[in-house]
């Protein structure tokens, strides 16, 4: 591999993209972390077993080809949504997060090579997070006897090449719609929804049975030929492998090359987004006048607005709320009683969304020093950010509540208890444990502190647990809010230990 030619190229971008996944595990060496990949593989092969053995048999008969299209259909559409999610992420990086891209173009290497290494990568990128769900289940297959199934190999390469032209072509028409200084967030924004489409669609059939087909569209409509490509493909069918591969590789060869004048021109304009000068912000009479009344007041709003104005902060807490959705799915079906859904979904929100906004505002705080030399008591620094974080926490469940009260008072009370109980549940707990970091840093702030992840994702099974047996009702609700009570006591901080 000679410098500056496109196997160079893409084994360097290659090597940084592991450097990156490997900084998200923190200190964890080459080898522990080759281990762990290996054991959720070797778990993965596990829990596909009867999977693959189902779709592959259905496969192999040309009677029930049907069936397994109609089975595979809907996997198809949440892996490609979870490739667009990380194309369009890698497409991001590409412009911003290292910042070489206009010194690489400035080099004698060609422009359309480090641009296709780029964009190759992305795809590889993409391919390699799908290929953890999808693979073992063609190993699977062929080790049962259903060889036709290894086509979801190169079926999921092209699937690969077309979300990384789409993530490309959406990324440039968002720099030309927005500008350099909005496309950042816009498309980090958008793969986030994305990736929760991908996750929402996993409980698809249950949150919309009726609209999933029972059975592949009829042979000969559009909707087949259109829809039912990839999955021809994934089970094996020859002709519309081809075509999918034909696609894919047009798509891709489109957005690397036909779209590289356009990402140079957007690498050069990124690059001097950071340095132009933003328009000093006015001071108005209205915010003067919030001093009038204390400090508290004026403390809320600088809250809230700092909230307001992070799409990306925004955009996360109302993921934290879409995926809630499952929930509701899983525990009211059509006949059942919504409060038993409804409920906990109140409680489970609040509680999150209150961990996170907690974090923002007691240990995502960008100017403490500033904070720290104001004319205020830190206990009232403190008061003005609780109050604002749990203002914003019930205004979030305040409509579900209300619809909750119409449909059943007593499930309303004790969704409203809880929800309350979680609030103080969650400021105490970021009180105690929450790991100072800036705002920035706010989708990474369980990096410093797995144990904190950890009691959140527990707290959060218990509370939602507790409510829906306290909405039933049942004694033993009394059980996991106990127990989450006494998680919450475990994590209090020892007299004399740091807090």
């Amino acid at each position: 591999m000679g410098p500056g030619s496109f196997p160079w190229l893409l084994h360097h971008d290659l090597r940084l993209g592991w450097r990156d996944f490997r900084s998200g595990f923190g200190r964890l060496g080459a080898r522990p972390l080759l281990g762990l990949v290996a054991l959720l593989l070797a778990v993965m092969h596990a829990a596909v077993w009867g999977l693959a053995d189902e779709v592959g048999a259905l496969a192999d008969a040309p009677a029930t080809r049907g069936e397994a299209e109609a089975l595979v259909l809907p996997a198809a559409g949440f892996v490609l949504l979870l490739m667009l999610a990380g194309t369009l992420n890698g497409a991001t990086k590409l412009l911003y997060a290292r910042g070489d891209l206009d010194l690489l173009l400035s080099s004698p290497a060609s422009a359309r090579r480090v641009l296709g290494a780029r964009a190759l990568a992305v795809a590889l990128g993409a391919l390699a997070s799908a290929a953890v769900f999808v693979l073992p289940v063609a190993d699977d297959a062929a080790l049962l006897g259903h060889p036709r199934l290894l086509a979801l190999y190169p079926a999921l390469a092209g699937g690969a090449l077309l979300a990384a032209g789409a993530g490309l072509a959406t990324t440039l028409a968002l720099f030309g719609l927005l500008g350099p200084r909005r496309t950042r967030l816009a498309a980090q924004v958008l793969a986030t929804f994305v990736g929760a489409g991908f996750f929402l669609a996993l409980q698809a059939r249950r949150l919309m049975p009726g609209l999933l087909p029972a059975e592949a569209p009829a042979d000969g409509t559009w909707l087949r030929a259109a829809v039912g490509l990839p999955v021809r493909a994934a089970l094996g069918d020859g002709g519309a492998l081809a075509a999918w591969l034909a696609l894919s590789a047009a798509a891709f060869a489109a957005a690397a090359l036909a779209l590289g004048p356009g990402f140079a021109r957007s690498a050069v304009a990124a690059a001097g987004a950071g340095n132009a000068r933003r328009p000093a912000p006015r001071r108005s009479r209205s915010s003067a006048r919030l001093f009038v009344g204390g400090p508290l007041p004026a403390l809320r709003l600088k809250e809230w607005r700092l909230i307001a104005r992070d799409p990306w902060v925004v955009s996360q807490v109302l993921l934290q709320i879409l995926y809630m959705t499952p929930l509701i799915a899983l525990m009211w079906t059509g006949d059942g009683d919504p409060a038993l859904g409804i409920a906990p979904m109140i409680v489970v929100v609040t509680f999150q969304v209150s961990s996170s906004l907690t974090w923002l505002g007691l240990s995502g705080e960008d100017a403490p020093d500033l904070l720290a030399s104001a004319p205020v008591p830190a206990s009232a620094l403190r008061r003005g950010k609780l109050q604002a974080v749990g203002a914003l926490a019930l205004g979030l469940v305040a409509l579900p509540l209300a619809y909750l009260l119409s449909v059943s008072a007593s499930a309303a009370a004790v969704a409203a208890v809880l929800a309350l109980l979680g609030l103080a549940a969650a400021v105490a707990l970021q009180s105690w444990h929450g790991a100072p970091r800036r705002r920035s840093s706010f989708a990474a702030r369980h990096r410093e502190s797995k144990l904190m992840g950890l009691v959140e994702m527990v707290m959060s099974v218990l509370f939602g647990l507790g409510t829906a047996l306290a909405v039933l009702p049942t004694a033993w609700a009394l059980a996991p809010l106990a127990l989450a009570g006494g998680l919450v006591a475990w994590m209090r901080p020892r007299r004399g230990s740091a807090a």
